[in-house]
Order: structure tokens, then sequence, then C-alpha cells
């Protein structure tokens, strides 16, 4: 990323609010890794330690049309 990029990310409230530190990032990944209740669930989407709802496909792509 160019470094006026990530400057503006860094200073960005609502980028601020919803940043995780590595820990925090990984702990999901981990826990449907190596958690019990997850043998033979494959597939499913999760999310701060828990199974993630399903949501609708706006058609968008980060948030962008087209």
């Amino acid at each position: 990323m160019p470094p006026e990029f990530l400057e503006g990310l860094m200073t960005n409230p609502y980028v601020l609010k919803i940043l995780k530190s590595s820990q925090q990032g990984a702990a999901t990944t981990v826990w449907a890794a190596v958690g019990k209740e997850w043998e033979a669930k494959g597939g499913r989407y999760t999310e701060d330690c828990k199974e993630a709802d399903r949501g609708q496909d706006d058609g968008q792509i980060f948030g962008v049309d087209g």
C-alpha cells in the first residue's frame, strides 16, 4: 500500500474502531481449527469466535458497485 493510503487508514476514526490486534485477528481461525464443536462441520463461515450469519449478496465488490 502506498504510505499515504496507509496513513489515511490509520487516522480514519471508523477504521480505528474496527481494527484488531494480531491476537484478536487470529483468535477465530484458531478457535475454528481446534474447537471440538467444529468436527465434521466444514464449509461454515465464522467471525468473532462464533458462526457467522449468512449475508445477502448485494452484487458489490468491497462496498463498491461494479
